[in-house]
């Protein structure tokens, strides 16, 4: 019996610190926070890779994975950037709020 390996990822694993960050900083801006784990179905190139969504958003807003050299952000549209940390990367993401409604009046 012949066994086929996978190719190697690109990509590395987090930090605990930096998933205690990233953790934070999604609840700080009300986003969820899901982790992908070995992902070799290439979308995504890292051994781990983030994703930050809101409650109603039906695909996450980024990704987010790391390399040897550089943190990677991928937004749902647009291209990549790359960051030198995780925490300069979410530094520079500012999630859009809705606004409140405060002046509703009922005819």
């Amino acid at each position: 019996m012949m066994t086929t390996l996978a190719p190697p990822l690109d990509g590395l694993a987090f930090e605990v610190p930096d998933l205690l960050l990233a953790q934070s900083w999604a609840a700080f801006h009300e986003l969820r926070m899901t982790m992908e784990l070995e992902s070799r179905d290439g979308r995504n190139p890292a051994e781990e890779v983030l994703a930050f969504q809101t409650e109603t958003d039906t695909m996450a807003r980024w990704l987010i994975w790391c390399d040897a050299e550089t943190t990677v952000v991928q937004p749902a549209t647009g291209t990549e950037m790359r960051f030198e940390t995780l925490a300069v990367a979410l530094e520079c993401l500012m999630p859009e709020r809705a606004e409140p409604f405060t002046d509703i009046t009922v005819p």
